[in-house]
């Protein structure tokens, strides 16, 4: 059986890249298939024209970003975009969107390609998809009742995608794991490098995808000073750090001494990896981007690594995790088998 993966292609972004490499895998692992990632150019037609005239220059970070994926990514020669047509896909036999943020409304790029609403004769199905966001942006409604509506099943990364999509369209949904969970530790270790800058000292590692406030930055140089830790900061341009591909984030998520983020996916990799962490929840206008975290803390009885006002260090029951891990994983290949299990 041959599978399109449908999902984000664009940017340099860890958890993005991580996630796509992860549903790979994990089905090629589990089931008698070749999974290709599908090049996606979806977006409006004036923002299409836009990018096509502003010529960007590569950045060493988005070069370290290329070399992964054309290491670890299957990439299909076929790029989707939302004026695909479906004569053009014939070859697979399935395609699953996701998982990521592929339906998050407030993305401009966002639309019909991310549901697969191009093809009409093969079943499309949807694997840990996220919204990202609380609600879908209102005059996107109608046509996203429509594209969910096409779908042959749907499952969801949150809690909150699920209300979505019942309110949006009353049909029933599953939440599951972001594939990235599916993986065992020592599989994510296969891919992991240890970058040339590894710190010489004990690290704490922040990666913060909103603003982070004056106050919290103070709190973080006070801990890091107390203890004789380094500050490895993953998303300031101006870091040595920045520059690094996903490969060196997983093996600086590793082995630092503490976590501090604001970012689903650090979390995650900090969970997998049983290293302490807080998550900082989001003060500025992507503060209700936060569901996706929560639904993962409740899910791993974790909501005491949510910060509140000082910085610790609080360690993650491995043991616990991995009973829930099990249970979650069989739940995913059982949606999964429906789908790619061969009679």
């Amino acid at each position: 059986m041959k599978v399109a993966i449908i999902t984000i292609t664009n940017g340099a972004n860890y958890g993005n890249r991580l996630q796509n490499y992860a549903t790979q895998y994990f089905i090629e692992k589990n089931f008698n298939c070749h999974c290709e990632t599908l090049h996606n150019n979806s977006s409006t037609i004036i923002y299409s024209l836009r990018k096509k005239l502003k010529k960007e220059r590569k950045t060493k970070r988005d070069r370290n970003f290329q070399k992964f994926n054309e290491q670890y990514i299957n990439f299909s020669h076929h790029t989707i975009t939302n004026w695909s047509r479906e004569k053009k896909y014939k070859n697979y036999d399935l395609f699953i969107c996701g998982s990521d943020q592929i339906w998050n409304s407030s993305f401009k790029e966002n639309d019909k390609a991310n549901f697969g609403y191009f093809i009409k004769s093969k079943p499309v199905i949807s694997f840990s998809a996220s919204f990202g966001i609380d609600n879908i942006i209102k005059e996107k409604e109608k046509n996203y009742k429509k594209y969910l509506e096409h779908l042959t099943a749907i499952s969801v990364r949150e809690e909150k995608g699920k209300e979505i999509i019942k309110n949006v369209t009353g049909l029933t949904s599953e939440v599951l794991l972001d594939p990235t969970m599916l993986l065992q530790q020592e599989e994510w270790e296969k891919i992991s490098h240890k970058p040339k800058n590894f710190p010489r000292k004990k690290y704490i590692l922040t990666y913060f995808l909103g603003t982070i406030s004056k106050e919290r930055k103070i709190k973080i140089e006070i801990f890091a000073k107390q203890n004789n830790y380094e500050i490895v900061s993953l998303i300031d341009k101006n870091n040595e750090y920045y520059e690094l591909g996903p490969s060196e984030f997983l093996y600086l998520e590793e082995h630092a001494e503490l976590i501090l983020t604001d970012s689903f996916h650090s979390a995650v990799f900090a969970i997998l990896f049983s290293t302490p962490f807080l998550v900082f929840e989001r003060e500025d206008k992507m503060k209700n981007m936060n569901s996706r975290i929560e639904t993962l803390l409740t899910k791993f009885h974790l909501e005491k690594h949510i910060f509140s006002s000082e910085i610790e260090k609080i360690p993650v029951e491995k043991e616990k995790i991995a009973s829930i891990l099990e249970k979650e994983k069989r739940k995913s290949l059982q949606f999964l088998e429906k789908y790619l299990k061969e009679e």
